[in-house]
């Protein structure tokens, strides 16, 4: 195992845990903002779902009896078609393609991140925007590790301003699907047993964010949190776009 990696996971899993405590999604953003430089792609998207898994077991047990199952049934049905084949598709996708596709990806999010913060509580997704959105998420979950966002805005619409609902909600669909998506990745071969040991080192990282996260909660202003968010994801798409166009 290479050492030098491990700070690398762990102090973006740390601040994941504290993102993720506080506004329902985001324990993977950071680390894939950081990872992608020294881990190939799909296999930093593999580690970064399974540091969440922790994270999104344990937050959705305890608040399990407050989730909207039947709201998920739907999208989670969506997703796991559309996420199963974009990891099975992902090995064969040229890296370098996949690598830019990744930095448009993140310049894209931070852009909806941006919009969508100020207009979730006012919109309502149709069955065919639900499938998409789901569909969407799906396939950025299979390439790259990160599917929340989308979803949460999705979960926030549908629910309204019950938080604990949010939550729960949000934090079982989240472990439903990367449990599936990491068990996909085993069977691919794309996670292996020899990732696993810095996958543990994300996993602490994101208990002690959970940790943190709850007892500066009404502390912080989890708005500046989430402009500085969009502002590291939009800074790193744009990097990693001219990476793979230009200097590679």
């Amino acid at each position: 195992m290479d050492w030098s990696l491990i700070p690398l996971i762990f102090i973006p899993t740390l601040l994941g845990g504290v993102f993720q405590t506080l506004t329902g999604f985001g324990s993977g953003i950071l680390l894939m903002m950081v990872l992608p430089l020294f881990v190939p792609l799909l296999q930093a998207s593999a580690i970064s779902t399974v540091t969440g898994l922790c994270l999104t077991f344990s937050l959705g047990m305890s608040l399990r009896r407050h989730a909207d199952y039947r709201g998920m049934i739907f999208p989670l049905a969506v997703f796991l078609c559309f996420s199963a084949t974009a990891i099975h598709i992902g090995p064969s996708i040229n890296t370098r393609l996949l690598g830019t596709l990744f930095g448009f990806f993140l310049l894209g999010l931070a852009i909806w991140l941006h919009f969508a913060d100020k207009g979730h509580k006012n919109r309502k997704f149709s069955k065919p925007a639900t499938m998409a959105l789901a569909a969407l998420s799906g396939v950025t979950s299979g390439w790259f590790g990160l599917s929340g966002p989308p979803m949460a805005v999705y979960f926030m619409a549908r629910l309204g301003d019950d938080k604990m609902r949010y939550i729960a909600t949000t934090q079982v669909f989240f472990f439903i699907i990367g449990a599936f998506n990491t068990g996909v990745r085993v069977f691919e071969g794309i996670l292996t047993w020899s990732m696993m040991s810095l996958a543990v080192w994300g996993i602490v990282g994101m208990w002690l964010g959970k940790t943190l996260g709850l007892k500066i909660l009404s502390r912080i202003d989890a708005g500046k949190m989430r402009d500085l968010i969009h502002a590291g994801l939009a800074v790193t798409g744009l990097l990693t776009v001219l990476k793979n166009i230009i200097f590679v």
